[in-house]
């Protein structure tokens, strides 16, 4: 689940929410132990930089114990020869 606001008409903001219930098989028996909740709720931004680049940032923050407690990622998509 997430949505997408345009701040500007070069800058965009995101927020979203995963949430996963996992477990382990093997022989199509669940392993002991292996079962999961993952909750991550995930934050970002884009903006324009020029007519080819943009920059994307964003933040996931783990809700769960099972979840990574947090990841940064930087996206910067160059188009070339338009």
């Amino acid at each position: 689940m997430g949505a997408v606001l345009a701040a500007s008409p070069e800058t965009s903001l995101q927020v979203g929410f995963t949430h996963q219930f996992d477990d382990l098989r093997a022989d199509a028996k669940v392993l002991n132990g292996s079962d999961a909740t993952v909750g991550v709720l995930s934050l970002g931004a884009s903006s324009l930089l020029g007519r080819s680049t943009l920059v994307d940032l964003s933040l996931d923050i783990g809700l769960t114990d099972d979840a990574t407690d947090y990841a940064v990622r930087i996206a910067v998509p160059v188009r070339f020869g338009f």
